[in-house]
């Protein structure tokens, strides 16, 4: 596809996405005739947003071919029908571990669906909910009353898994941030900005904190593999809903406190107060006024809802050079260790047992994965700077 084309395609695609999520009122215009049907589908599908592109194809003045329209009403289907199976098996949780005086926080998508004008819009991989972490024996013996099974690799990390047969998977989260984030320590007592709401059990975040959190969140995600067209969107619809919020006082404050953090880590001074200008700045091009691209958004249409993991491979080779960043992945730091291996917090003479049943974990469980990591570092042509 030419960058012509795919630029047009990337503009007719914010069109379909800004009428679907009820940003734009104005009547959509025919496609351009280098755009295809297709390939409108294939970007919404990547992206996660095929339900709110579906949304504004009756808006529009000639419809999409019969085989492309029948994928759209089936991704479609396929949202509404994981929607209602999802906020099911929320309020099942939700009553249950309330029962018990357990405390719950909805997180990312759980609490953003409901920014949207249908719920179903905002597609959702898993539920993420903020658990009490002291109460987690009560919590895994009611979720397996309900049905679920505890993924057991996931003990130690920041969230527990649970999946329920035959597509729900629930991650508990005992803290907010994973601990090898710079910004972790923001969050040491993950409940100290939480709030009560009328349902009983069920916490919430105000405005402020929710802005500062999803921040959060998405710069990992940007920093990392990349993100996608609807993480901007969700913003968009935050603003929308609190228009005030990303200017407050109380922010900028956080965000300061948030980012003497990271310098500690190694991140730049600025980094967040940059990010959420640029975050900022594509919110205002791609879903405000007059459609404007420019030659850095197309990477993000292009890698999807979460980005690729190749970028990932990318940078830590650019930043360590090819040898160290092999020896880094086969032997990562304590710190990261530790989070999937909670042995080590008691007992860290036991790191390099813990590497060496890493390997063999890795060689049968992910052998593929691993190789093709390895073969995408060994032809890479990047070199430290």
């Amino acid at each position: 596809m030419t960058k012509e084309r795919l630029t047009h395609t990337c503009e007719y695609f914010l069109r379909l996405v800004r009428a679907g999520a009820g940003l734009s009122e104005e009547p959509l215009p025919d496609k351009p005739d280098d755009v295809e049907w297709k390939d409108l589908f294939l970007l919404s599908d990547k992206h996660s947003l095929a339900a709110v592109t579906c949304r504004a194809l009756p808006l529009l003045p000639s419809a999409p071919d019969e085989e492309t329209a029948a994928a759209w009403k089936k991704a479609n289907d396929v949202c509404i029908h994981a929607d209602m199976q999802q906020l099911w098996a929320w309020e099942e949780i939700r009553e249950t571990l309330a029962a018990k005086g357990l405390r719950l926080l909805p997180l990312k998508g759980l609490h953003t669906k409901y920014l949207y004008p249908e719920t179903y819009l905002r597609l959702m991989g898993d539920l993420d909910i903020l658990y009490e972490k002291s109460r987690f024996p009560e919590l895994k013996k009611e979720m397996e009353g309900l049905g679920y099974t505890f993924q057991t690799n996931t003990l130690g990390s920041h969230h527990q898994v649970f999946f329920r047969p035959p597509v729900t998977d629930v991650e508990m989260h005992a803290d907010l941030l994973p601990s090898v984030s710079p910004f972790a320590g923001y969050y040491a007592d993950p409940w100290a900005k939480a709030i009560p709401t009328e349902e009983e059990g069920v916490f919430r975040f105000s405005a402020e904190d929710e802005y500062i959190f999803m921040l959060l969140h998405a710069y990992k995600h940007f920093r990392g593999a990349g993100s996608g067209v609807r993480t901007i969107l969700d913003f968009c619809l935050f603003r929308k809903k609190h228009p005030d919020i990303p200017d407050k006082n109380y922010v900028a404050e956080e965000l300061q406190k948030l980012e003497k953090l990271g310098a500690a880590q190694g991140e730049a001074p600025d980094a967040l107060r940059a990010f959420a200008q640029s975050v900022s700045d594509m919110e205002t091009r791609w879903f405000q006024g007059e459609i404007s691209l420019s030659d850095g958004d197309l990477p993000v249409f292009a890698d999807g809802v979460y980005g690729k993991v190749e970028n990932i491979w990318t940078q830590g080779v650019r930043k360590k050079g090819k040898t160290r960043y092999l020896f880094s992945r086969l032997f990562p730091p304590f710190k990261v260790m530790q989070s999937g291996w909670p042995v080590l917090r008691k007992l860290p003479f036991l790191l390099p047992f813990c590497w060496i049943a890493r390997l063999f974990r890795g060689m049968f469980r992910r052998r593929k994965q691993i190789a093709r990591e390895y073969r995408f570092v060994r032809h890479s042509g990047e070199e430290k700077r």
